[in-house]
C-alpha cells in the first residue's frame, strides 16, 4: 500500500472510530439516565465521567504514542481494546442495578454523597 492508500485507510478507521464513539456515548448516557435520572445534573455527571476518562487516556497514552515504533498499530490495538471493554458495559449496568437499593439505603439520605458514590461506580 502506498501513502495515499494508507492515508485513506487511516481516515476511514478514524471516521469509524469517531462514529462508534459517538454512538457508544449516546447509549452510555441513555443507560446511565435510567440509574441517575434524566435531569441536567445527572447528565452533567455522566458527561463529566466520560470526559474524565478521555482526559486520563489522553494524558496516559499521549507521550507513549508519540514514541512508539508504530503509533498507528498501537492506536488500532487501543481501539480494539476499547471495543472489547465496551461490550460488557451493559452487563455491568445490570450488576449495578442490583447494588442500587443497598447503596440508597446506606447513603441515600445525602444526595451529594449518593451522587458521588454512584459516579464512582460507573465503569
Amino acid at each position: 500500500m502506498g501513502p495515499p492508500a494508507v492515508l485513506r485507510a487511516a481516515s476511514a478507521f478514524a471516521l469509524a472510530s469517531g462514529f462508534s464513539a459517538l454512538v457508544y456515548e449516546v447509549l452510555w448516557l441513555k443507560e446511565l439516565g435510567l440509574l441517575f435520572g434524566n435531569t441536567a445534573h445527572a447528565s452533567a455527571v455522566g458527561l463529566a465521567v466520560f470526559f474524565t476518562g478521555l482526559a486520563a487516556g489522553s494524558w496516559f497514552w499521549g507521550a507513549r504514542l508519540s514514541t512508539h515504533h508504530s503509533p498507528l498499530a498501537l492506536y488500532a490495538w487501543l481501539e480494539i481494546g476499547i471495543a472489547v471493554s465496551a461490550a460488557p458495559f451493559f452487563w455491568l449496568m445490570d450488576a449495578y442495578r442490583g447494588l442500587y437499593a443497598p447503596l440508597f439505603e446506606f447513603v441515600g439520605s445525602s444526595p451529594a454523597l449518593f451522587t458521588s458514590v454512584k459516579a464512582a461506580c460507573v465503569p
